[in-house]
């Protein structure tokens, strides 16, 4: 390293030696599918679940405004990011615009913010992923015991995903488009079979009854628009981690603003269909609203015709958060790169449960509940577990401009 300092406000500065950066430079792979499917993959286990809790807070209608709201605001957010990126095609994403517009401590907060976001996030996925997977091999085999725990599920996707990143951009893009194609041909399928079949039906839409000064259509009147916000973000959290991949894109002026714009595209669409045939089906809102697993349950009943049992469902459900998990352990480390290339202020001068599986398992035991009511029972705590803690992740694209 050279020894020439400099210092920016209240921090010092040392200036790289000649080839650092050439040095650490990450491989150029991917192209304008494979970052629309690592953009849109990185989302889409949120249309299997975890948004229909929306329906609790506000009701149908209480969800779909502020479904709209959140959707216009991703709008501005991604054609923000599409300005910014081909001006600053850098690894940090959110940090680098924050720090070219606010200096290095406002972009020192907000890396430190997107970091938590993609440290929290896969944790809270992989947990989700660790208990659909117990449910599944329970239902196909009966076995309980410790290699079916949830933890071992744990820690083998983490394996294997950390294990397909350590390979190379290459395969990891590669299993990112199929793994997303065959997420959104489960949606499809289900939407197809929901309107071939007219099981739709309108009515139960709004088929919760109204608390006092509330309607039909908003159940819990007004006010229930604002609990409804965090799970209307479900349809779109994350997209906003494209730019952390400028560096292993062949042409990330071109390709990271379309591949955001046209990713977001894509998510509104399945976000509209979900919305409305997922919960126009079955017993409509007033049972679609608690659930933990609500395309397993149209998939089960809900479509008239429909089977396939809880394996079979919650096997797709668990391939959406596989997609998830992985997607961003591919990105988050990639933004931590920003500490060793020197990205980050250096030298600061001023320093400004198991008594629940227990009864599951004596539930089990006696036999009693059924297949589909375990399910709802367990599926929906956690998911409200994983909604709040997805809702409560930061995501910090900071109000920048480029210099």
């Amino acid at each position: 390293m050279a020894g020439n300092k400099r210092a920016v406000g209240s921090v010092t500065y040392r200036d790289a030696e000649h080839g650092y950066f050439e040095r650490r430079k990450l491989r150029r792979h991917a192209a304008f599918w494979s970052l629309w499917a690592l953009g849109v993959g990185a989302v889409i286990s949120g249309d299997f679940y975890g948004w229909n809790l929306g329906l609790d807070a506000g009701g149908f209608g209480g969800l779909l405004i502020a479904g709209i709201v959140i959707t216009i605001m991703y709008y501005g957010l991604c054609y923000s990011i599409a300005e910014m990126s081909p001006a600053l095609p850098h690894t940090g994403g959110a940090y680098s615009f924050s720090r070219s517009a606010m200096g290095p401590w406002g972009g020192f907060v907000t890396g430190l913010a997107e970091n938590m976001e993609y440290v929290i996030t896969p944790a809270v996925v992989v947990g989700a992923m660790g208990f659909l997977s117990h449910d599944i091999v329970f239902d196909l085999t009966g076995a309980d015991g410790w290699w079916n725990s949830p933890v071992l599920w744990w820690a083998i996707y983490y394996i294997i995903f950390v294990g397909i990143n350590i390979l190379g951009i290459e395969i990891t893009m590669r299993f990112t488009v199929v793994i997303t194609a065959a997420a959104l041909g489960i949606l499809a399928f289900f939407f197809i079979a929901v309107l071939v079949t007219r099981s739709f039906d309108g009515s139960l839409l709004t088929n919760i009854p109204p608390e006092e000064g509330g309607s039909s259509f908003l159940p819990k009147g007004i006010a229930g628009i604002f609990p409804a916000l965090p799970f209307a973000i479900w349809f779109y959290l994350a997209i906003e981690e494209l730019p952390l991949a400028a560096e292993e894109s062949h042409d990330p002026k071109r390709d990271i603003p379309r591949a955001t714009i046209w990713g977001l595209n894509t998510l509104v669409l399945f976000a509209v269909l979900t919305l409305f045939l997922n919960t126009g089906v079955g017993g409509g809102c007033r049972d679609h609203r608690n659930v933990g697993d609500p395309v397993v349950r149209r998939l089960q009943g809900g479509v008239r015709g429909g089977h396939g049992g809880v394996g079979a469902g919650a096997d797709r459900a668990d391939r959406a958060d596989r997609q998830f998990l992985h997607d961003h352990l591919c990105l988050w480390p990639q933004h931590l790169l920003a500490v060793p290339c020197g990205l980050l202020p250096q030298e600061p001068v001023d320093h400004p449960s198991d008594q629940k599986h227990a009864v599951r398992r004596a539930d089990r035991r006696r036999g009693g509940g059924g297949t589909s009511s375990r399910w709802s029972s367990t599926s929906s705590d956690r998911a409200r577990t994983h909604s709040r803690a997805r809702s409560s992740a930061p995501c910090c694209i900071w109000p920048s401009s480029v210099p």
